[in-house]
């Protein structure tokens, strides 16, 4: 459940157990007010103080649209004075970037850009800087295209999970997005990495083992393994595949965060961070073992960062969650693969 102070808007996140029954009066540890919790003569929660977590995303959902709205009307406004001309104040003034309508009257309840963490531990916002401050509400580009287009949300939620992966995954909140959209990004960098790899692998692959020495055997397998690759059936198949990877990959996943921290476990945040982690396959654009190999270490860096901040965990329970079920694929898929290229052998 969360708290909240209705002095300054602070909010807090509680075990649901941790208020005692005979509490009525809680102090608030950012201004240091006091207020009721429990109506005196029902003895309930006042409701709006005392809230549960789904009566909680409802309200961030809502101050979240609420927001866009008001964005989206100063930047009208600010389009009707500029056709209008250079009277009055300037467009710039009018538009005020991404803050909703108010001032500084929403600023104690928006909680958007704090860490979880924060509200757990009843830590302050002084100094932080959020990412809601570097993003706004466009917090995943791709699931936003009416923005950028395609192509442009596409190229900046790539470079946001590759360079700015903290940000951009604490960023995430729980929400009705539709799972199909990272499902899409995720396939989409699958079926990259499956072009790109047919277009140069049967070279530079082969080249790079040989010269490394490779067992005559085994490159041999590669390459009639690499032969008969039929690439319009990989292409059309390639998606299917991709997303039941990612729903199997993100189940496990999941599993292992509720085993390590079952309150802040949630199925379809573990499956956008797997399925943005992904971003760093970009890098198979370039013909060069060493750049794939950086790619993959990327893209697991991307994966423990994502689901820290997402998840709002600290390391060592992330750690705990994440590395056995990623060794654990790890090894599954090493065991497919090998099995596969033992046929060609």
């Amino acid at each position: 459940m969360y708290i909240t102070c209705p002095i300054c808007g602070y909010e807090r996140h509680l075990q649901e157990n941790i208020i005692p029954d005979t509490a009525s009066v809680a102090s608030c540890p950012k201004c240091g007010g006091k207020f009721r919790i429990r109506d005196p003569q029902s003895a309930d929660f006042i409701p709006g103080i005392i809230t549960s977590d789904e009566q909680h995303r409802r309200i961030l959902a809502d101050r979240a649209l609420e927001k866009r709205r008001a964005a989206e009307e100063a930047r009208g406004k600010a389009a009707a004075a500029a056709a209008a001309g250079p009277a009055g104040d300037p467009p710039a003034q009018e538009a005020g970037g991404e803050a909703p309508a108010g001032g500084n009257k929403e600023k104690p309840l928006d909680m958007d850009g704090a860490p979880r963490e924060e509200k757990q531990r009843g830590k302050t916002q002084t100094g932080q800087r959020s990412s809601s401050r570097r993003y706004g509400d466009d917090d995943v580009p791709w699931e936003h295209p009416e923005r950028y287009g395609w192509l442009g949300a596409f190229w900046r939620t790539i470079v946001r999970v590759m360079f700015h992966p903290g940000d951009f995954f604490g960023s995430f909140r729980r929400s009705n997005i539709s799972p199909m959209r990272p499902a899409i990004f995720f396939a989409v960098m699958g079926l990259f990495r499956v072009i790109m790899t047919y277009a140069w692998g049967q070279n530079v692959i082969l080249e790079s083992l040989q010269e490394a020495g490779g067992n005559p055997q085994i490159l041999e397998a590669l390459r009639n393994m690499l032969g008969s690759i039929d690439l319009p059936m990989t292409i059309l198949m390639t998606p299917f595949l991709r997303i039941f990877e990612l729903v199997l990959f993100a189940a496990f996943l999941h599993l292992m965060v509720r085993l390590a921290m079952p309150e802040n476990a949630d199925f379809s945040t573990t499956l956008r961070v797997v399925a943005y982690s992904s971003a760093p396959e970009i890098l198979n654009v370039v013909p060069a073992m060493l750049i794939s190999l950086v790619g993959s270490a990327w893209y697991i860096a991307c994966l423990f960062i994502g689901m820290r901040a997402a998840h709002r965990l600290t390391w060592g329970k992330t750690v705990m969650a994440v590395l056995p079920g990623f060794i654990i694929w790890t090894a599954l898929s090493i065991q497919y693969y090998s099995t596969n290229l033992s046929s060609f052998l």
